[in-house]
């Protein structure tokens, strides 16, 4: 029924002479007879749906995965973590010599991050980078002495 509707969509139709061409997203989400979901909440995943099927491209469509929504909640809990370690300048750098084995001469330095998070500990690169690495925090610009 779904592949129906986008190609209904898709067919072309004219308008005082001129083709025109639709495509659609549909995000779709079943109310669980077992389940106690709001309207609001039916709506959300309905439209978080169609935000995956735009995603996707054109002219498509996209069943709720709850496991998806949990895993983007987590991301977003995350990401905002993530600012707020920013902001109270929990990242902190180490410096790590780099050594000639040869001659045991030190030859340069490498900078190394990490988060000092208040309730985890001292967290490494692979807890936060992959996270943001494709999120506009990544690349957020920060006032120096701010």
């Amino acid at each position: 029924m779904l592949e129906r509707l986008l190609y209904a969509a898709a067919d072309l139709f004219s308008i005082e002479g001129h083709p025109i061409t639709l495509t659609a997203s549909i995000g779709v989400t079943f109310a669980e007879q077992h389940s106690d979901l709001s309207a609001e909440k039916l709506i959300r995943q309905a439209d978080q749906a169609m935000y995956h099927a735009k995603i996707a491209g054109k002219n498509r469509f996209y069943v709720f995965n709850p496991e998806d929504d949990q895993d983007a909640r987590l991301r977003f809990d995350t990401i905002n973590e993530i600012r707020s370690g920013l902001v109270k300048d929990e990242f902190v750098l180490y410096y790590q010599p780099k050594v000639a084995i040869r001659s045991g001469n030190i030859i340069g330095f490498e900078a190394l991050i990490r988060w000092q998070h208040p309730t985890k500990g001292l967290l490494s690169p692979a807890s936060f980078v992959p996270i943001i690495s494709m999120h506009p925090l990544a690349i957020e610009p920060r006032q120096l002495g701010a």
